[in-house]
């Protein structure tokens, strides 16, 4: 059986690295953490200073691995080639994802004590276009999951402390890893011999103690606004849904889902549905049955508060529900073999279990080369390097208004870019303060080619500037903005 489980972790690492080796450019919330790791290097500003409503953990390792991987010093400081600080920013999620996959593993075998369908559950995580698409990526979300169900597979093994250290440091990756304490509380309580109380207490205690550090931390971290009362404004949805609202917003959720454990995903979920009701007539007495509906009713529960209350629509949203879902879909492919073999010859299941495993490394295979639906709003700023170099190339000091592309550009224009880029939320802001500035120079807006700029130049020329187009590639324009006379 390990031989298997290396074969799954194998074949794990190679699809990990396919997606990691695939040449595509951050998601603004990727040039964002990664921005604050890259200076954390570049700039020695360990404090990550600045807007940020994540702990630090994920952009710790993010940073770690940009002072490892990419930086270099040709200039005596620090320094990052844009494609090799992805590189480097994407390398933790891959080796996190890598290790979710065997956390999985050893989820499901403490779960239910069956190396094949621990081995099942393992496979599912390695092929799940879901988990590879977001595995080379520099979100928090990675180094959080891993460490989550590294949390869930002590809380089956009913170490509370242990569970607790791993979630605490999932907490300091992100600050949804408290969605799983719920869940850890019930996989503990559920073990013979728990003494809840006691377990408890074991669980809560490094998450009370993280969240103290971090408090900390944040206090170091004057005058930044402070990290929970900034992450609290930001993911905080502030409302149900209206009645308008309630179909699409079920139907978003759904796309997102239908290949969270590849290709197969709604035929393991109505087998799981058939099999659950199974035993929970038949063997509603046994443990096992007790965790499928711990496990089920979690991601159930998951599920409907992200449908009605009116959080973003994010597909990286139900990545928590990856793991229970490869363990509950390992569960009833288990149960399915056992009803099929009663009917079908041996040759005959081994080619259906030959077709699921197609079926999936197919799926995991596009995935792994940016042709999955996951994570595909990369592709929109793939010519960000060469605008980002068009605007380097300009004299120093030179004034670029920026007011859609933020964090994206001002990771690809580097750490020591010497160009002024300044932002005002609205086009009749820019005009006013584009005609205060006393400079003569040209100054430069650069925008999305699919954004509508009739209005921001109408206002700039109702200030006296004139206006001319100087790029258009790769997605991108820059028009140059000369003051008047």
């Amino acid at each position: 059986m390990l031989l298997r489980l290396l074969i799954v972790l194998l074949l794990a690492a190679a699809m990990r690295f396919h997606a990691l080796a695939h040449d595509v450019r951050f998601h603004p919330d990727e040039a964002l953490f990664s921005t604050f790791a890259r200076d954390a290097v570049a700039l020695g500003d360990w404090r990550l200073l600045g807007d940020l409503d994540k702990p630090p953990l994920a952009i710790y390792a993010n940073a770690l691995s940009h002072a490892l991987v990419a930086a270099t010093y040709g200039r005596g400081v620090p320094d990052f080639d844009p494609r090799t600080g992805e590189f480097a920013a994407r390398l933790p999620g891959t080796f996190a994802s890598l290790v979710q996959v065997a956390a999985v593993y050893a989820l499901a075998w403490r779960l239910y004590r069956r190396a094949d369908l621990a081995l099942w559950a393992a496979l599912l995580v390695a092929l799940s276009p879901f988990a590879i698409a977001y595995s080379a990526s520099a979100y928090t979300d990675g180094l959080m999951l891993a460490l989550a169900s590294l949390a869930l597979w002590q809380s089956a093994a009913r170490h509370p402390l242990w569970a607790g250290v791993w979630l605490a440091l999932a907490f300091a990756s992100k600050f949804q890893a408290l969605y799983f304490l719920p869940l850890c509380a019930l996989l503990i309580a559920i073990q013979p011999g728990a003494a809840l109380r006691r377990d408890v207490f074991r669980l809560a205690a490094p998450l009370i103690g993280m969240a103290a550090a971090l408090l900390a931390w944040d206090a170091l971290r004057r005058p930044s606004p402070p990290l929970f009362v900034l992450a609290a404004a930001r993911n905080d949805p502030g409302r149900l849904l209206r009645s308008d609202e309630v179909l699409p917003h079920l139907g978003e959720w759904l796309t997102w889902g239908q290949f969270i454990v590849g290709a197969p995903t709604l035929l393991f979920t109505l087998t799981l549905a058939v099999s659950t009701v199974w035993r929970t007539v038949h063997e509603a007495a046994r443990r096992h049955t007790m965790t499928d509906l711990i496990l089920l009713g979690f991601g159930i529960g998951y599920f409907f508060v992200h449908w009605l209350v009116a959080f973003n629509t994010y597909d990286r949203y139900l990545l928590p529900l990856l793991p229970l879902m490869a363990v509950l879909a390992a569960r009833a492919c288990a149960w399915l073999w056992g009803m099929l073999r009663r009917r079908l010859s041996r040759p005959e299941l081994i080619v259906a279990a030959g077709a699921v495993t197609l079926s999936l490394i197919g799926g995991a295979r596009e995935a792994a080369e940016g042709r999955s639906i996951y994570n595909a709003e990369r592709e929109a700023t793939a010519g960000i390097i060469a605008l980002a170099d068009t605007l380097n190339a300009l004299p120093t000091a030179t004034v670029i208004y920026d007011h859609w592309l933020g964090w994206s550009l001002g990771y690809y224009m580097g750490a020591w870019h010497d160009k002024r880029r300044v932002y005002y939320p609205t086009p009749g802001a820019l005009a006013e303060g584009a005609r205060l500035l006393p400079e003569r120079e040209p100054r430069y807006l650069p925008a999305p080619s699919n954004m509508a700029l009739h209005v921001w130049l109408d206002a700039l020329s109702a200030a006296g500037f004139s206006a001319e187009r100087t790029y258009a590639a790769g997605g991108y324009v820059v028009y140059r903005l000369t003051p008047p006379s």
